[in-house]
């Protein structure tokens, strides 16, 4: 027993916490709502509140792109410039401001293809260089969302089969305050909880100790294409639909309310 416990007084501060750690045999609730106690000493109720409000969105993020394969990097640059010069045309035509046009993406790169031949009765996978790729995409955004549908069909109608439509986002562009009302939520709502939890458990709520924004949501975008399609895919079966429906602002606090009296 001497022994042991001259072992212990010679243990680094840090070895003794990992072994009052590893001693602990009692269950890590995972759940946020729980009796629960503070490192000063205080007991009480850690609950999470969330609250949520939706929101109409108020702007459509296009993203459009052209495709084109040739045999050479000029040729290949050259289609790709005029189909994506007839779509920005578009785009003005319509009334979208230069801030609203963005480069997305530009890329130029070799394309291969792969070919099997026979060399000294072996058989080879021999790498065959067949053209040169280039892809372009600007991100547009849309404030007339009504107008969003007829800006896609005109933008492949303009840009041909080299058009791609890489999707299409709705998002809202001031959310705060549905972010101020969401966290309003969130508070009445951890309130309510750590009332209900106190009920059941025989207390009573007392103060709240702490509390804190554990997670902000902002619009998740609903997107309204099927993926990147062609000119032929896009002009089959009349007008592009086009639907902007709701968005979610969520908030998630955190909170410590000590029981009374305690």
């Amino acid at each position: 027993m001497k022994l042991a416990r001259r072992l212990l007084l010679g243990l680094p501060l840090a070895v003794l916490l990992v072994l009052a750690v590893a001693c602990d045999t009692g269950d890590d609730d995972s759940d946020s709502d729980a009796l629960a106690q503070l490192g000063g000493g205080s007991q009480g109720i850690q609950v999470t509140g969330s609250g949520s409000v939706s929101v109409t969105p108020d702007v459509a993020l296009l993203s459009l792109g052209v495709e084109t394969l040739a045999d050479s990097v000029a040729a290949a640059r050259g289609e790709a410039a005029i189909a994506m010069a007839a779509i920005m045309d578009v785009l003005r035509a319509r009334g979208i401001e230069e801030r609203d046009i963005q480069t997305g993406f530009l890329n130029i790169s070799p394309e291969y293809t792969y070919q099997e031949i026979m060399r000294e009765g072996a058989r080879f996978s021999d790498r065959v260089l067949i053209g040169y790729r280039v892809n372009n995409n600007v991100v547009v955004k849309v404030r007339d969302l009504n107008a969003a549908g007829d800006i896609i069909d005109e933008a492949v109608q303009a840009g041909g089969d080299a058009t791609r439509v890489d999707g299409l986002r709705f998002t809202a562009e001031d959310t705060s305050e549905a972010r101020r009302q969401a966290r309003e939520n969130a508070v009445m709502d951890a309130i309510e909880k750590a009332e209900q939890l106190a009920l059941h458990a025989g207390e009573s709520r007392g103060s709240l100790v702490n509390l804190s924004e554990a997670f902000y949501s902002s619009p998740e975008p609903y997107y309204s294409s099927r993926g990147s399609f062609d000119a032929a895919f896009a002009m089959e079966g009349g007008p592009t639909p086009v639907s902007a429906g709701q968005l979610e602002v969520r908030v998630e606090v955190h909170a410590f309310f000590e029981f009374e009296g305690r």
